[in-house]
């Protein structure tokens, strides 16, 4: 970021996986007011809150039904957004946090203004690039050119 910002650029929006779930990397984020999409931990508190949330919305994204819902939570040393959404646990194994049989993912954003599909459509592209750089390494042998 800073090699980026000592050429002149500075992004508008981060789209990060799991391994940058750090309170210092969103506060960097956020005294920067750069826009991030991080998917958040499944803590035992952040499952419960979610758990605990009235008005979940119905949702379809990709074909797939859901609920969603977001919350205020405190991350660091600010408040941030958590988008969450679960689905039908196919296998219908209870969790031992929230009693519950829905699988559920979160992500950790400071995007106020974003709606919760497009957000959670937003954070899963993510994994599209991702699967581009896997297959170049896998099916064309990127990693290991002559």
């Amino acid at each position: 970021m800073e090699i980026l910002s000592n050429k002149g650029v500075k992004p508008r929006y981060a789209r990060i996986d799991f391994g940058s779930y750090i309170k210092e990397v969103i506060d960097y984020f956020h005294q920067r007011d750069i826009l991030f999409s991080i998917r958040a931990s499944n803590s035992e508190i952040l499952l419960t809150t979610a758990a605990d949330t009235d008005n979940w919305k119905p949702c379809t994204i990709n074909f797939q039904d859901m609920e969603v819902i977001s919350f205020k939570y405190q991350f660091g040393n600010y408040y941030h957004r958590i988008i969450a959404y679960r689905m039908s646990n196919k296998t219908g194994q209870i969790s031992l946090f929230i009693n519950d049989v829905n699988y559920y993912l979160l992500i950790i954003i400071n995007d106020w203004d974003i709606s919760k599909k497009d957000a959670i459509v937003f954070n899963n592209r993510r994994g599209d690039s991702e699967r581009v750089f896997d297959m170049q390494n896998n099916d064309f042998n990127w990693n290991s050119m002559p």
